[in-house]
């Protein structure tokens, strides 16, 4: 038996893709003399050693290169963002940057890439495929060289689907030898390519997909158009009482008193306090004409007044002693407004402008310039000249204007709301839509409101109205009969667009809601919230919170914010939402989990458990949660139901 000791060196260098330049050094050592074959006398050499020097040149002239690059896929680094994938404006948006390592990339070889959503119970929803080519290939992709490698960003997007809810994003790319052919799917460039080989297995790219946007609630505002009912409505009746020339004391033989219009106008103007309407307050103002002196005018306006109220007083008070529903006290409680205006200017300048007077251009600018202290005496060197002033003008300046305010009688709410649904016909167009705002209670609601369609047919109010109460009751279809034929007889009503907005955004038609909202706040709507809600949907989360900001205390709102990144706010808004329930308090949880707050989220989820065992299976899968999957109270507290 022998001992045989070998030893060596062997160095490659690559010279190109395809030459290697190699140097191997050998060395044996033996420990007998049998290699040789010979025994050497006296200076026998026991131990037999050979060696041997290579120097050449190795020329690659196969080996499968596509084989290679499907192996070494693992050098190619890949990044996804967001990283989990995220629904936004119910898209799903994915930027892939990577590189490609220097000598990798053959010349001659093609990739398609095609990255794929991958849900749990395997549907496959594929976004855009991207090429990469070498550098001897000629047509559409990006160039990758191989001395220097390469860089690239894929970007694309994919509709929404709730099945992604639990999916990974994966790549597999195909890669094959150039054979100058556009395969138009990386699975045809598998079947058809040259070569053609696919990375296994698949290489995950990202988690998806985060949906808290899809928590917003369907708390659309509706419009109810203005039922035109006033609680209050003061009405007003007036008199004039005329006065002879320079006098204060009431001639009911003037010519102007005796006129009809303004008889009747003095008998009649405390009928509504005869009907039993509640006075609210009597003003009279006194005047004069303005050809006397200022001093004297201003005091016999006064007077004037004085003896309009002493006709005031008489009437009332007559009036109480022959009605028995009537309280005198209500009169001796009431303080007439008594204003002494002195000469009427602006009435003679306006009576002059109106009449027939030849000279009327004239004499208004004589007054006009004349000096503020002449002017009364210009009036009466122009009577001399027009008497027709006396006559015709100045007469009907010398009076006092009686204005007696009352309150309409209205009936008892109570007696409005039973008689709109069982003597509907009984009530104005005004009482019965009142009517339907006295209670909450849409069936009642709904009855009112075809009530007023039945008596007013054309009221587009209340076919708004009636299909404000279809909407809130789920009613689509009867709404939007109902809005269309609004629209029909009035396309101004920024509540029916308002409402056809609501329709919409309930049907998921975002763009249309979207216009409707524009309409009406053109008109004059008050669109905020709903709009806050379109914003949610389509992923303009600082928009949302500023139109949902009055809401305070709302869902939504707490929605917009947590979507937002404005987590304290969001907290905020949640902890003040009332009644608490299952939905409230997992999104509280999500709140704590994005700030890595771990304690807080699983006691905020805890809670949403309680309220709702159902949230457990879905929050072991949200990837809202994905950093606690491991966790093992994480995991005790979804799998505990």
């Amino acid at each position: 038996m022998s001992l045989t000791v070998p030893g060596g060196v062997n160095v490659d260098f690559r010279v190109s893709e395809l030459v290697d330049l190699y140097v191997d050094y050998t060395y044996v050592w033996v420990n007998n003399d049998l290699v040789d074959g010979a025994e050497h006398g006296a200076m026998q050499v026991y131990d037999d050693v050979w060696s041997h020097f290579n120097l050449g040149i190795k020329f690659k002239l196969g080996g499968n290169k596509i084989k290679k690059m499907v192996e070494n896929f693992g050098l190619v680094t890949l990044q996804a963002t967001p990283d989990p994938l995220e629904e936004k404006g119910d898209m799903v948006d994915v930027t892939i940057t990577g590189t490609f390592p220097p000598k990798y990339f053959d010349k001659n070889a093609v990739m398609c890439f095609n990255t794929v959503l991958v849900t749990a119970d395997g549907q496959e929803f594929p976004l855009k495929t991207m090429n990469f080519k070498g550098e001897n290939v000629m047509g559409d992709g990006t160039l990758i060289t191989w001395g220097e490698g390469g860089t690239f960003t894929y970007t694309d997007q994919v509709p929404y689907d709730a099945a992604m809810n639990v999916s990974d994003l994966v790549v597999a790319p195909v890669v094959y030898l150039n054979d100058g052919e556009a395969y138009e799917s990386c699975g045809d460039a598998l079947l058809e390519g040259k070569k053609a080989m696919q990375v296994d297995p698949v290489r995950k790219l990202a988690d998806g997909v985060i949906h808290t946007s899809k928590f917003m609630k369907h708390t659309e505002v509706v419009d109810f158009a203005p039922d035109g009912y006033e609680l209050e409505t003061v009405v007003l009746q007036e008199a004039t009482m005329y006065f002879p020339k320079n006098k204060f004391n009431f001639d009911k033989n003037l010519p102007l008193n005796k006129k009809e219009e303004n008889n009747v106008a003095l008998q009649n103007y405390i009928t509504d306090i005869l009907k039993g309407w509640d006075l609210k307050e009597v003003s009279i103002n006194g005047w004069a004409s303005p050809e006397g002196e200022e001093t004297f005018n201003q005091g016999l306006s006064e007077h004037r007044a004085e003896t309009a109220e002493k006709h005031v007083m008489k009437k009332l008070t007559q009036a109480a002693k022959e009605n028995d529903f009537i309280e005198d006290q209500q009169f001796e409680e009431i303080d007439i407004m008594l204003t002494a205006n002195g000469p009427d200017w602006n009435g003679f300048m306006q009576a002059v402008e109106a009449s027939d007077i030849k000279d009327k251009a004239a004499i208004i600018n004589v007054i006009n310039s004349a000096d503020q202290s002449k002017r009364e005496e210009e009036i009466r060197n122009m009577i001399l000249i027009y008497p027709e002033l006396e006559k015709d003008i100045l007469p009907a300046l010398r009076r006092a204007e009686i204005n007696v305010f009352t309150f309409e009688y209205k009936r008892p709410a109570e007696e409005i709301a039973e008689m709109s649904v069982t003597a509907p016909a009984e009530l104005t167009l005004a009482e019965l839509l009142y009517a339907a705002t006295l209670t909450e209670d849409l069936e009642t609601k709904r009855v009112i409101y075809s009530n007023v369609l039945e008596l007013y047919p054309k009221c587009h109010r209340a076919m708004t109205n009636l299909a404000a109460v279809e909407l809130a009751d789920g009613n689509i279809d009867e709404a939007l009969v109902l809005l269309e034929a609004s629209d029909e007889l009035n396309p101004e009503s920024f509540e029916t667009l308002n409402n056809m907005a609501v329709l919409a955004m309930m049907v998921g038609d975002y763009g249309d809601a979207k216009e409707f909202l524009n309409e009406s706040k053109a008109l004059g709507g008050d669109v905020d919230y709903n709009m806050g809600m379109i914003n949610i949907y389509e992923g303009n989360y600082s928009e949302a919170v500023s139109n949902l900001s009055d809401a305070k205390c709302d869902f939504n709102l707490g929605l917009a914010q947590l979507l937002n990144k404005d987590y304290s706010a969001a907290e905020n808004t949640f902890k003040c939402v009332e009644p608490k329930d299952a939905e409230t308090l997992y999104l509280l949880a999500i709140a704590a989990a994005r700030q890595d707050n771990k304690e807080m989220t699983l006691d905020y989820l805890g809670q949403s458990i309680k309220a709702d065992p159902d949230v457990a299976s879905m929050a072991a899968l949200d990837r809202e949660f994905l950093k606690y999957y491991t966790d093992p109270a994480f995991q005790a507290l979804v799998n505990a139901q």
